[in-house]
């Protein structure tokens, strides 16, 4: 009380302070998650609606002929899509969240849509479940997962997948979304060069070729870095497509971790300047379909949605020019209608170089500083994606 905190101010001792009542309980990580990720995703209408279309097509098509359909939530996408199929089509589903508060969130939202009956969520890895546990104790027929690359940690499909198949979806069962791309194109950007070298090496006559020695040092010209927020319509950075992002690497999500796939595979790509230009990385994204035989239903980084910058990731990997000093990272030169090849190593399973799930890749562009053998061998901490 007012009298209290005086009376303390007057006896020399600081009145205790408290957080308002409606954040008392709440994790202050859920609070930081809801309001970087899972905010911005619930209120993207083009995602939602993307994984409503494709929910809706595998429900009507009942791969498992199943008498009752169920639908396992294992994406990031505010529990929408497990609300839509029990909303729309009556159907028992399963919300999965690593967070508390968010699941307790869910299940408000099923009681506020009169679907509390059909509707459950749980705050837990997806890979820990068991079958009783699932809707109606069986095996869902319907399978939702986020996009390859989504920053939402511990929800990555690639980790998820291999559990998936083996205990958690039906024989014939779908996955949604079914098919995935790696997509990579040529970026001019000097301010996106400046956050990883130093112009030149120098500023104002200050020698600073040693920060860009270390930079190769750690490999920045060997290995893809995420960069979330900078590549969206609304960002500042200044930045052009040197060449159209195409697709170098499909996955197929309604088969992963199903079969043992190659160590290692080294693939070309033919890549054409669109305009002249400085090349200063290569930058690849994630895109995802129905699956890679139905590609009608798109979902990508591209949206005017400030949210979809904020949770879509892009992966950058620095260039430099042939003959740069070790002490600058020049951009390799380019003309319209100028071929290029593009070298891309996809290495999964035993040929990874890291314990992070999924494919890892590494690039080359002609005209460019070829990795060292340093990093050949070794494999400096490239990024999973």
């Amino acid at each position: 009380s007012a009298t209290n905190s005086k009376s303390d101010l007057e006896g020399g001792v600081l009145p205790s302070l408290m957080a308002p009542s409606r954040m008392h309980g709440v994790n202050r990580g859920d609070l930081l998650e809801a309001s970087e990720y899972y905010l911005p995703v619930a209120g993207d209408q083009g995602r939602q609606a993307f994984y409503q279309t494709l929910l809706d097509t595998a429900i009507v098509r009942n791969a498992t002929m199943s008498s009752e359909q169920t639908v396992l939530d294992c994406s990031g996408n505010a529990g929408l899509p497990a609300l839509f199929a029990s909303k729309q089509h009556g159907l028992h589903t399963l919300a999965m969240t690593r967070r508390n508060e968010f699941a307790r969130v869910l299940r408000q939202v099923a009681v506020d849509n009169g679907v509390e009956q059909l509707m459950e969520a749980y705050a837990a890895d997806p890979r820990d479940l068991i079958e009783i546990l699932l809707p109606l104790e069986k095996r869902a027929d319907i399978v939702v997962v986020d996009p390859p690359g989504t920053p939402l940690h511990g929800l990555s499909p690639f980790a998820l997948l291999p559990v998936i198949h083996e205990r958690l979806l039906k024989e014939g069962g779908q996955v949604v979304p079914g098919g995935a791309c790696f997509e990579v194109g040529l970026v001019e950007s000097h301010d996106l060069a400046q956050m990883f070298s130093v112009p030149h090496g120098r500023w104002e006559g200050i020698d600073l070729t040693v920060w860009n020695e270390e930079a190769r040092r750690q490999g920045v010209l060997e290995r893809l870095v995420p960069y979330t927020k900078w590549f969206g319509s609304h960002s500042s950075m200044k930045f052009k497509w040197l060449s159209e992002p195409r697709c170098v690497y499909e996955v197929d999500l309604s088969s992963y971790g199903r079969q043992v796939l190659p160590a290692e595979i080294e693939l070309a790509q033919s890549v054409v300047a669109s305009s002249d230009g400085q090349v200063h990385a290569v930058v690849g994204r994630w895109v995802v379909w129905e699956s890679l035989d139905n590609r009608d239903s798109r979902l990508d980084s591209e949206s005017d949605y400030l949210g979809r910058a904020l949770t879509w990731p892009h992966y950058v990997q620095a260039v430099a020019a042939v003959g740069t000093e070790s002490g600058v990272l020049d951009p390799v030169q380019v003309r319209a209608g100028q071929r290029l090849r593009l070298s891309v190593v996809v290495r999964q399973g035993k040929g990874k170089r890291t314990g992070a799930a999924g494919p890892e890749f590494s690039m080359h562009l002609d005209g460019s500083v070829a990795p060292t053998a340093r990093n050949q061998d070794e494999g400096s901490a490239r990024q999973d994606l």
